[in-house]
């Protein structure tokens, strides 16, 4: 068997099992414990998934979650006003959205921009 067919059965394989949303999965990096955790006095901007990367990129933020692969940016943060930009949960479902707002509140917690500590999980 090819390993173009081994990858084809392997992702088919999952999405029987986990379903469509097991394709989102392992894409946006959790912080270390220290970081994961509400912050305050943070201004939110939600917009549709499709919206999210002129918006960051117009704030010119440092900080942002890219598609594996793509340069299309997913999320951002912009740590010294205390913004974060994030897809609304209607737009990626809310098991995504929860995870890139794990991820941006994170930065706003003091999380570095080269993600030290950052963790794969299996929820996000």
């Amino acid at each position: 068997m090819s390993r173009a067919a081994i990858t084809l059965s392997t992702l088919s394989l999952c999405l029987a099992i986990f379903g469509e949303g097991a394709l989102a999965k392992s894409r946006v990096l959790l912080p270390p414990a220290q970081y994961d955790r509400p912050a305050v006095n943070v201004t939110v901007i939600e917009l549709p998934a499709s919206q999210v990367h002129a918006k960051c990129v117009a704030l010119g933020a440092p900080a942002y979650i890219r598609v594996p692969g793509d340069s299309t940016i997913e999320g951002c943060s912009v740590a010294f006003d205390r913004l974060i930009v994030v897809p609304t949960p209607s737009s990626v479902g809310w098991e995504k959205y929860a995870c890139i707002w794990r991820h941006e509140v994170a930065h706003i917690n003091g999380w570095a921009h080269d993600h030290p500590g950052g963790r794969h999980s299996r929820e996000c």
